[in-house]
C-alpha cells in the first residue's frame, strides 16, 4: 500500500490497487500512466487528406506522442470478373512517439511527423497493375485522440 501525505496535496491517496488517480495541486494523475508525459490535447479530430495539425500549447522542442488510428481503403480489380472488391482496415497508434509511420497491408502508409506546435501528416497510396488486375490502397483518414509532451 502506498499513501502520499504532503501539504501540496489537495487530497490524500491511497493506493490498494482499487483507486488509479493522484489529485496533486488541483492536478489529477493516472498512477498507470508515466508520469513523464503531459497530456496536452485530447479529443476526436478527424482529417480526410493528408495536411497538419495545429496543437496550442505544444513545444518545438519536446518530444511528443500521438494517439491515433488511420483507416486505409484496400481496392482490388479483377479485370475477368470486372469486379472491384473493396475492403477498409484500421490501423491504431497508442502513445507512439514521433516522428512514426503507419502502414495498411500493402506498402501505402501515413506518416506522422512534430514541427512547431504542430502535427504532420503525410499520406502515401500504394498501386500495382499486375496482369490486368489492380490493386490499389490509399490511406483514407486519420483521427487523433491525444497527443502529449515530455514534461
Amino acid at each position: 500500500m502506498l499513501t502520499i501525505v504532503n501539504k501540496e496535496v489537495s487530497q490524500c491517496i491511497c493506493c490498494d490497487g482499487t483507486r488509479e488517480t493522484l489529485m496533486l495541486a488541483g492536478k489529477a494523475f493516472n498512477l498507470n500512466e508515466n508520469l513523464e508525459w503531459e497530456t496536452v490535447w485530447a479529443g476526436n479530430q478527424v482529417f480526410s487528406s493528408e495536411g497538419s495539425f495545429e496543437i496550442p500549447g505544444l513545444s518545438a522542442d519536446t518530444d511528443v506522442q500521438i494517439s491515433a488510428e488511420a483507416e486505409f481503403t484496400l481496392y482490388e480489380y479483377d479485370p475477368y470478373n470486372n469486379q472491384t472488391i473493396t475492403n477498409t482496415q484500421i490501423r491504431k497508434l497508442n502513445d507512439k512517439e514521433l516522428p512514426v509511420t503507419v502502414y495498411g497491408n500493402y506498402e501505402s502508409y501515413v506518416r506522422f511527423t512534430h514541427s512547431n506546435n504542430k502535427i504532420s501528416f503525410e499520406f502515401v497510396p500504394y498501386e500495382e497493375n499486375y496482369k490486368g488486375f489492380v490493386t490499389n490502397e490509399v490511406p483514407t483518414k486519420v483521427t487523433f485522440t491525444s497527443i502529449k509532451q515530455r514534461q
